[in-house]
């Protein structure tokens, strides 16, 4: 009922996960590809398109309210910003992660 509109609890473990999935993928390819640029945006291109496959699931599955892909979003961007990671990626992503999700 009106309280479920508030529970966030799902959309808070939706966006932990997402986040350690950008975080685990990026710790791999870092790993595996030297410095060269081209390479470098193609392989966050794929995570990012990973983590909206991720979001569209959860969108169809749940249909969370305004107030829950706020709360996605916010968790997904401090997870990423305390693993470390350059904040102008993390609010690009987060950007393209709230309109994905829109």
């Amino acid at each position: 009922m009106i309280f479920d509109w508030f529970d966030t609890r799902e959309a808070e473990i939706v966006g932990l996960k997402l986040a350690d999935i950008v975080s685990s993928e990026l710790e791999e390819k870092n790993k595996k590809v030297k410095k060269n640029k081209k390479k470098e945006i193609a392989e966050k291109a794929k995570i990012m398109q990973k983590v909206f496959t991720q979001a569209n699931q959860y969108k169809q599955n749940s249909n969370p309210n305004f107030y829950k892909k706020a709360k996605l979003a916010n968790v997904f961007k401090w997870r990423l910003l305390e693993l470390e990671h350059d904040a102008e990626f993390v609010n690009i992503l987060t950007r393209e992660l709230v309109l994905h999700m829109k």
